[in-house]
């Protein structure tokens, strides 16, 4: 599986997981004390549907609209 790439909103790290009861792979950011750090764009879902293994949902993650291919 290839890295991670950073938040496209605020260049944070991101990480992957698996929420077996939704049935979905999460990307989320950690959380900050202060309230004016949070980027405003959280977390990110990718259902089952779309990725059936982390490295899947990591690939649909690390696409991004300006690039080719």
């Amino acid at each position: 599986m290839e890295p991670l790439k950073k938040c496209p909103f605020c260049d944070g790290n991101v990480y992957l997981g698996y929420r077996s009861q939704q049935k979905t792979f999460i990307i989320w950011h950690h959380i900050f004390e202060d309230e004016s750090q949070k980027c405003p764009f959280f977390d990110f879902k990718i259902s089952t549907k779309y990725a059936r293994t982390l490295a899947e949902a990591a690939d649909i993650w690390n696409r991004r609209a300006d690039e080719n291919g």
